[in-house]
């Protein structure tokens, strides 16, 4: 029996701006949702942001990223714009 592992984790870049006017270049755990990377971007960069209900807009495709959506869906390489917090 053939064991077939899915690679668990996807880089992205993440354009955080005009929060911290740059783009972040990330690997992370494909079953992260969004809205628990944002909040650990938040907490990594002492911003102290209130993450509510956060959504981004996938560069490549136009597709709008929910904050419950699972990264699994997205390739690697892919640029999200923040749109909302």
């Amino acid at each position: 029996m053939k064991v077939v592992m899915m690679d668990s984790y996807v880089n992205i870049s993440l354009d955080f701006s005009p929060i911290l006017k740059q783009q972040l270049d990330l690997h992370v755990p494909n079953v992260m949702t969004l809205k628990e990377l944002v909040q650990i971007v938040s907490d990594a960069y002492g911003l102290s942001l209130s993450v509510v209900n956060p959504s981004a807009r996938n560069q490549q495709t136009g597709e709008i990223i929910s904050s419950t959506s699972s990264l699994e869906q997205l390739k690697n390489g892919v640029l999200l714009q923040l749109i909302t917090l």
